[in-house]
């Protein structure tokens, strides 16, 4: 959820045809806190931001941030296109708030935004984080 070229993988595999289901999704948990990773991956897919993930060199992200940008007008249409994968893969089952367009409390967003994809929307400042 955090490696955008990963991210764009997924992405382009369903865009092209591929089915969301026959993606295959293996958590890999440290025994004794299944349980909290299972719950910190969940929250994970609603809190997803394209513009949090990171890439080994940040030209690699800056380029891919701004093909998503100029094919969607800003991120909020990518991720949300993203956690409607996740959602039609089974992987991430979103609370009713998130799906009547509202953010989850726990949203590690500046205080100025309660939805993650608002922040995009206000930012001009393309740089990386």
């Amino acid at each position: 959820l955090t490696r955008l070229w990963c991210i764009m993988e997924l992405f382009t595999f369903v865009h092209m045809g591929g089915k969301a289901e026959d993606i295959v999704f293996v958590p890999v948990l440290r025994q004794g806190v299944e349980q909290d990773e299972l719950a910190l991956i969940n929250g994970g897919f609603g809190k997803f931001n394209a513009k949090r993930c990171t890439c080994f060199d940040p030209e690699d992200k800056e380029s891919m941030l701004g093909i998503i940008r100029a094919a969607f007008g800003s991120l909020l249409g990518f991720n949300k296109a993203v956690r409607r994968i996740f959602q039609s893969t089974g992987w991430w089952n979103p609370p009713d708030t998130i799906l009547q367009g509202e953010s989850s409390d726990d949203d590690e967003v500046s205080s100025d935004f309660s939805d993650p994809d608002k922040e995009d929307e206000l930012n001009t400042d393309f740089s990386s984080d």
